[in-house]
């Protein structure tokens, strides 16, 4: 009978570990998508927190005397020294050495935090090999606390496995019911753009084949119990939980989906037939095994036959759209490359995370310029090519360990050896046809399987509290034990916990959000990074070592007119159209703390998995001028110590300077005359003031306020300059500048240099009053 104390107890652990199935499914793209870091150590703060209870206040929940025998311990040391020593190292190599690499673009940003997220969202064609080995850290914990967990916890095997059962599930619930209603996505468009419709399951999922491996270790669980239910409630609950699972399964309309369900079958009914050997019991064995071999094999019919399939998804109103099941000849031109490719390096591989670089150039290497590859569809080629085969051998080797003891400790469970040969197939089928290690929800929820089933006890009364382990499998004595138990595992986990909250917190403080990953080619150095930003962005701007008031951003919009709003919904609006530059003037926090703008932009466009506005270039301008709209302007220069831009013949542009709103500081630089080759010149400059709640745009031209300042000046000596100085007022939110010359003049035309501008005056940053 379960206490009412032990039943709230595990229904909080239950929700806690929901929520970590919902933070990993906000990120169901690949893993240049958003949220960096974040849903990862939410994940592993919350099984932290899971043992830390256990092993502090819910000491009634802990498993009496579990232990781990000297070969788990083993197991698990070598896994950790390959991912840290081995792996680890070949990770940090990956960021000065790549094949082909020329610099390391995260290193030009200035700041180290928004450098720390740049190898978090980095391009498959740069560095990328930072995200990736912090993806696999996480599996790997991830993977180590649910063993714990499993063998510590008073029936954490069912709660781990349940987990893993929850994702799939309510993936598919909320994918029928969005079906249902008429819902494409259910992630916002900072997260997710759907570009399949609502009739593949990819509401929540960005792809239909990231889908079905995410479902592989989940539907083999509820097989698994459904062959082994006790009572035919339980049978019948398990069944119909398999019976949605498998339908949110053929949904995706993947021949790899279909495969998995087809190996799952065809294990359970040999499964049967094996059961019947031992108990002597083969004809009713028989009988049963031939329903699950039936299925297969008429889904094996039904899948291989186009028209048959489009027929009958008609007959329940559904939409097939997919070719029926056939060889695929596109993976098998990608797994010869992958072949070609390791035969150049077969000892110690290309790199680690190199796979889409190497790739992306094996079309025009090999005189195919016409063939687009991408990922390989395949791990184990994946590895090859990356690691060389020393080390694949050391990762294959690491492999079976983990499975042999996954298969030792499962025989204690009614049916194991099923849930074995299940979990086997959910790991095989996906890693040889698609990836388990490219989507990060995917790779978790293994993870999780995995380690629930190494962790699985090995002693037959599993769900005793008070088991009794052989001595030679306690690992310290036990007086040690019983002083060490009660204090050091809640502290160790409370830091792991506490550590990963910290992370949570560096992250939402210091990262921008809604932005994608930063995009630049290893070989082709640049001075600037570019990146997308999504509909709703979060942009984090820090000042840098020249103290600056604003970062400002070059941008280019998807398309013409953009609209971008500066803060809430009511706040200033620009509206850019036609030759008009727009960039993000954005106020600098300071070097450590940013300061966070929420922007907006209109219209967006759906792109892959994204939906993306506009394009922003990184490291942004540090400048006490901030202009946020131009027109007849040209780019950012220096001039001796100060920033600034030249103007044409008749420039605007729509600017504020040094944090300030009452206020409006620059300098007009003219460089005349030289030599008598350049004409003085006389600039009319007008400066209008623009409150907040203003939506700025061409229209607004034609009715403009009384001018601020109307200023007529002229330039005659050699290096002239005006101080400009505009007194607003504290609602003055923005102040539109108007320069106007009677002359030009082109250095080239003159010969003066090979520029070929047409330009009349620089507009030159101030310094900022204190």
């Amino acid at each position: 009978m379960i206490r009412h104390k032990e039943l709230w107890q595990r229904l909080v652990i239950s929700f806690c570990l929901g929520i970590i199935i919902i933070f990993h499914l906000l990120v169901p793209v690949n893993p240049d998508g958003t949220l960096p870091a974040i849903p990862e150590l939410a994940g592993i703060a919350l099984l932290g927190g899971i043992l830390c209870f256990t092993f502090s206040w819910g000491r009634n929940l802990q498993v009496s005397g579990w232990s781990f025998r000297p070969s788990e311990v083993g197991v698990f040391s070598f896994l950790w020294l390959t991912v840290l020593c081995l792996t680890g190292t070949r990770a940090f190599i990956s960021l000065f050495k790549t094949p082909g690499q020329l610099w390391t673009p995260c290193l030009i940003i200035p700041n180290i935090n928004t450098r720390i997220e740049c190898f978090f969202q980095a391009t498959t064609y740069q560095n990328y090999g930072v995200r990736t080995f912090f993806m696999l850290l996480t599996a790997v914990m991830m993977g180590t606390l649910a063993c714990l967990i499993v063998r510590s916890v008073l029936h954490g095997w069912k709660l781990l496995l349940g987990l893993v059962v929850f994702g799939p599930l309510l993936v598919t619930l909320t994918g029928f019911f969005c079906l249902l209603v008429g819902i494409e996505q259910v992630l916002p468009k900072s997260l997710l753009y759907n570009a399949w419709g609502s009739h593949r399951l990819t509401q929540i999922f960005g792809n239909p084949g990231w889908v079905w491996p995410y479902f592989a270790p989940g539907i083999a669980i509820v097989l698994w119990a459904t062959v082994t239910a006790s009572t035919r409630t339980s049978r019948i609950l398990w069944a119909g939980i398999s019976f949605i699972l498998i339908l949110g399964v053929f949904a995706t309309q993947q021949a790899g989906a279909l495969l998995l369900c087809f190996i799952y079958i065809t294990v359970c009914g040999f499964y049967y037939i094996s059961f019947g050997l031992k108990k002597n019991s083969i004809v009713n064995q028989v009988k049963r095994a031939s329903l699950p071999l039936f299925i297969a094999s008429i889904l094996l019919v039904i899948f291989s036959n186009q028209k048959l399939l489009q027929q009958i998804a008609k007959l329940v109103g559904y939409e097939w759209d997919t070719e029926a099941i056939s060889p695929e000849t596109t993976r098998l031109e990608i797994w010869k490359a992958a072949w070609n490719i390791f035969k150049e390096a077969p000892l110690f591989g290309h790199g680690y995370a190199s796979w889409l670089q190497i790739i992306s150039e094996y079309g025009w290497r090999n005189n195919r310029p016409d063939v687009v590859f991408d990922t390989v569809h395949n791990l184990f080629f994946q590895i090859l090519v990356e690691f060389g085969l020393l080390h694949t051998v050391i990762i294959f080797s690491l492999l079976g360990l983990i499975a042999f003891t996954a298969f030792q400790n499962s025989r204690f469970l009614p049916g194991g050896r099923l849930l074995f040969l299940l979990a086997v197939s959910s790991f095989f089928v996906p890693t040889l046809v698609q990836e388990i290690n490219y989507i990060r929800p995917t790779y978790y929820i293994h993870a999780i399987f995995w380690g629930a089933l190494v962790g699985l006890p090995f002693h037959a009364d599993h769900s005793s509290k008070s088991n009794s382990v052989d001595p030679q499998y306690q690992l310290l004595p036990s007086k040690m034990r019983s002083l060490g138990a009660r204090f050091i595992p809640a502290i160790a986990f409370a830091l792991l916990s506490g550590v990963s909250l910290l992370g949570i917190l560096f992250c939402y403080l210091t990262f921008s959000f809604g932005g994608y990953q930063f995009e630049a080619a290893l070989t082709a150095p640049n001075t600037k990074i570019m990146r997308w930003l999504g509909p709703n962005t979060t942009l984090a701007t820090f000042a840098t070592a020249e103290n600056k008031s604003y970062s400002v951003y070059d941008v280019n919009p998807r398309q013409k007119p953009m609209t971008v709003n500066l803060g809430k919904a009511k706040d200033f609006s620009i509206t850019v159209e036609g030759t008009d530059r727009l960039e993000l003037a954005l106020e600098n926090g300071g070097q450590n703390l940013p300061r966070k703008h929420n922007l907006s932009f209109f219209p967006v466009a759906g792109d892959g998995t994204r939906w993306i506005g506009v394009q922003v270039a990184y490291p942004p301008v540090q400048s006490n001028l901030g202009i946020a709209w131009s027109r007849n302007m040209y780019g950012w220069e220096t001039f001796g110590n100060a920033k600034g831009r030249w103007c044409g013949q008749n420039c605007v542009f729509l600017v504020k300077t040094c944090s300030r709103r009452d206020r409006l500081d620059f300098s007009i630089l003219a460089p005349r005359p030289v030599d008598g080759k350049i004409p003085p010149s006389t600039l009319h400059i007008s400066v209008y003031g623009f409150s907040e709640e203003t939506q700025f745009s061409q229209k607004l031209f034609s009715h403009l306020p009384i001018p601020l300042l109307d200023l007529r000046e002229q330039f005659d000596k050699i290096g002239t300059s005006k101080l400009i100085h505009v007194q607003g007022t504290p609602k003055t939110s923005w102040y539109l500048v108007w320069v106007e010359s009677d002359s030009i003049f082109n250095p080239k035309s003159l010969g003066i240099s090979p520029d070929d501008r047409n330009l009349t005056a620089i507009v030159q940053e101030a310094s900022c009053p204190k």
